[in-house]
């Protein structure tokens, strides 16, 4: 299962022949320099909007084109998670530590990445009260003739056993499809839809893992508004939760409404955005 967890963590590290790359530190360093731009504070209420609890906060930081460059996310306990995370311009992560100190496992990933924003080689490492598990990733390009990403694979290796990731892209470079194989089997599907230049659905298939069925669905906004998990591997079968978002008038997360249909029990979450005068 940590081969699983692993892969599916470093699909996020997507991003050739330049000779330049990113200096990680150099990079994080200048990062560090600049201030925090805003804060979001995630809160669970009740269905008459009063607060039960405050889970977790998000730090950010973005650059001159507001490309986040920076996250720092925080949830409380019960249980407790840390990560911070250091983007590209393209939004891509290039470094990232997570801390589950409950469980003593940290976990990092440490991209090697070309001056045209491609990601070459990657580094997961996973250090618990069990040992240490390193896991180093190659990517592998193939372009049109246009010079257009057309996909990547990304093969992967461990002590626990190999798997790739096969990513499609379309003419505009946008994902349209994943598929994640370990060991021969193919683990898990990922199929993307688009109207016009906008994400309108996501469609993730789960061979092994749960649940089997995940579809997201986004407004004409490119935004996320509604999740939907399923029992079985098609949409005939059994809804296990349904997740609702909605957003503020700024485009900003403002609620959440999570159902969980198997316990017939609904939980409530509000987001506050605080943002940080420069």
């Amino acid at each position: 299962m940590k081969v699983i967890f692993c892969l599916l963590s470093c699909l996020c590290l997507l991003s050739c022949q330049a000779p330049i790359y990113l200096d990680n530190q150099k990079e994080i360093a200048r990062i560090d320099e600049l201030p925090i731009d805003q804060i979001i504070l995630e809160l669970e209420t009740d269905s008459i909007d009063q607060i039960l609890d405050t889970l977790s906060r998000t730090y950010l930081k973005f650059d001159a084109k507001q490309n986040t460059v920076f996250q720092r996310y925080v949830q409380y306990p019960p249980v407790r998670i840390e990560s911070i995370s250091y983007f590209l311009e393209s939004n891509e992560p290039f470094y990232k530590e997570v801390h589950l100190p409950e469980y003593q496992e940290t976990s990092y990933h440490n991209a090697v990445v070309r001056s045209d924003g491609r990601t070459e080689k990657a580094l997961y490492t996973l250090q618990s009260s069990e040992g240490r598990d390193t896991q180093f990733m190659v990517f592998q390009y193939r372009d049109r003739a246009d010079g257009t990403k057309e996909q990547i694979r990304i093969i992967s290796k461990s002590t626990e056993g190999e798997g790739v990731s096969i990513d499609q892209y379309d003419k505009q470079e946008r994902l349209t499809s994943s598929v994640l194989v370990l060991e021969s089997d193919t683990i898990h599907i990922e199929e993307r839809y688009y109207r016009d230049s906008l994400l309108q659905k996501i469609v993730e298939k789960a061979i092994i893992g749960h649940p089997p069925l995940k579809i997201s669905y986004y407004n004409n906004d490119g935004k996320l508004e509604e999740e939907q998990s399923f029992a079985g591997v098609d949409q005939n079968s059994d809804m296990l939760m349904q997740t609702q978002y909605s957003y503020g008038s700024d485009g900003s997360l403002q609620a959440r409404v999570e159902e969980d249909l198997t316990k017939e029990k609904r939980r409530y979450f509000k987001y506050i955005t605080e943002r940080k005068a420069n």
